[in-house]
């Protein structure tokens, strides 16, 4: 098992750099390329700095390190901003963004409390109001 990698104000400072460099492009076709920021892409900007970081180690250091925390919080807002805007005005794909979403605690399901205590021995004799009734509470 290799050794983990000591933090240092360079990672933020990589962080920061990885940030700034994720922004969508088109191509000569205009296709948009999206460059959308991610902890997973983080770890991958490190190692091509050299420095083999795993996404365990960037959640470690976010526990640990305010200003790395700081950083990782831009980029998730950063990341969920682009994607209800983006997703809005469709340049994203508004299925991949919303299950995107989910990693920001969004959702479009509706979770239903219903209760209904009722006491039907027979339903032929009983009466429409006294069905409604209990229906309606």
């Amino acid at each position: 098992m290799a050794r983990p990698i000591e933090y240092t104000q360079r990672h933020t400072e990589l962080a920061d750099e990885y940030l700034k460099s994720c922004k969508d492009t088109y191509t000569e076709r205009d296709k948009l390329k999206v460059k959308l920021p991610s902890i997973e892409w983080l770890a991958r900007h490190f190692q091509k700095e050299n420095i083999p970081v795993h996404r365990s180690t960037i959640y470690e250091w976010k526990e640990t390190y305010p200003e790395f925390s700081d950083i990782l919080e831009a980029i998730l807002s950063e990341q969920a901003e682009r994607l209800i805007n983006s997703s809005i005005s469709w340049e994203y794909n508004s299925n991949i963004a919303k299950l995107l979403m989910g990693k920001h605690w969004y959702s479009d399901k509706q979770e239903i409390d219903q209760n209904i205590k009722a006491e039907v021995n027979n339903l032929s004799t009983t009466s429409t109001d006294e069905l409604l009734k209990l229906v309606n509470g």
